[in-house]
């Protein structure tokens, strides 16, 4: 019989290895609170050739931002930089490469470099493969970087004061660091991962979708320092001001839960194949930087719509208009809103679009 510290000892590891005290809330059915009644088509105002001019490439665009003047920065995945573009998609420099000194990025098995303008001149940029995040002006000068413990992508976000937000590593949802990485707060609790729609994932995914990725969760700060967490596994948001939750509520669309069940269904019956697309029922999630009351989801699973959706929510959660634009083979990922556009990543290329 063990004696009692190693018994202890024991039941610690479990419980911090996620064995022991892993409650599961499975949201069985789930009422829709998202009725959508019409959809509305997102017009294509540009496209980014692959070739810009003979000296000048875009290989593999990745993800993208853009300022208040109408400026875009687009990540380029094979080249390992960020393009700068005007409004008119006219290119004005590039800067950064591959490497590990600074203002460089480092992108092992194709990890993206995610984007975000933050205030009005700063571009932030998550370098996954050297752990950071790296500070430009939007003149593409390097400025400083910050470390990070973790190696997987999340769009930088900083709040005004100067503090951090990153996924946590020690049982939240969030963690805040101060302007020198100092710990500062944790916000939410890990639990809130463990609440999923329909069914309980086998234990490989399980393990993987009960503590913060980039899979499951989003979030993103209004200029007004209210923070909105999305996270996928419930399609759940959480409104967080002054470090105090506050608001919380579900969305789930009537036409996108129509879809993503079934595939559920056929997912389990075929023991959960490795496309683990099933437990993704949102591709991405943001701010409208034009009116920071609202805020996107952008919902894939319209398969017999034949279109990808993007659904207008207010922070209060009341899903105001659908938009929606026709799906061509490559699936349209949307990553930002502003200056009355849409900006988004289609098969490696940059899509603008208006309503």
């Amino acid at each position: 019989m063990l004696k009692k510290p190693y018994l202890i000892f024991l039941l610690s590891c479990l419980l911090h290895l996620g064995i022991l005290g892993q409650e599961i809330e499975i949201i069985k059915d789930p009422k829709p609170n998202c009725f959508e009644k019409n959809y509305y088509s997102l017009k294509e105002v540009g496209r980014l050739k692959d070739v810009i001019d003979k000296n000048t490439i875009l290989g593999e665009a990745s993800d993208v931002t853009a300022d208040n003047q109408g400026n875009i920065y687009v990540f380029d995945r094979r080249q390992s930089c960020i393009f700068k573009f005007d409004q008119h998609l006219k290119f004005i420099k590039k800067f950064g490469h591959s490497g590990q000194g600074p203002g460089d990025f480092s992108t092992p098995r194709g990890l993206p470099v995610l984007l975000n303008i933050i205030g009005e001149n700063r571009l932030y940029a998550r370098d996954c493969g050297n752990k950071r995040v790296t500070l430009f002006s939007l003149d593409g000068e390097y400025i400083s970087d910050y470390k990070t413990e973790l190696s997987m992508p999340f769009l930088p976000v900083v709040s005004e004061k100067g503090e951090r937000y990153m996924p946590s590593t020690r049982g939240g949802v969030l963690d805040v660091f101060d302007g020198n990485m100092k710990l500062i707060d944790i916000l939410l609790d890990k639990k809130e991962f463990r609440r999923f729609l329909f069914y309980e994932p086998p234990p490989r995914f399980k393990q993987r979708y009960s503590v913060p990725n980039p899979d499951n969760m989003s979030f993103d700060l209004t200029k007004g320092g209210s923070l909105l967490v999305y996270i996928s596994n419930s399609s759940s948001v959480y409104v967080i001001d002054k470090g105090k939750w506050v608001k919380k509520f579900d969305l789930w669309p009537e036409q996108v839960l129509k879809e993503y069940k079934p595939g559920l269904n056929e997912a389990i019956r075929e023991s959960m194949p490795d496309d683990e697309a099933y437990l993704v029922i949102a591709g991405s999630f943001f701010l409208d930087r034009d009116q920071e009351e609202f805020f996107y989801v952008n919902f894939p699973r319209a398969d017999s719509l034949g279109m990808d959706t993007l659904y207008k929510f207010n922070t209060g959660g009341r899903l105001v208009k659908v938009l929606y634009v026709k799906r061509g083979g490559d699936y349209t990922n949307f990553k930002c809103k502003r200056n009355g556009l849409f900006y988004a990543v289609r098969g490696g290329i940059l899509v603008l679009y208006r309503e």
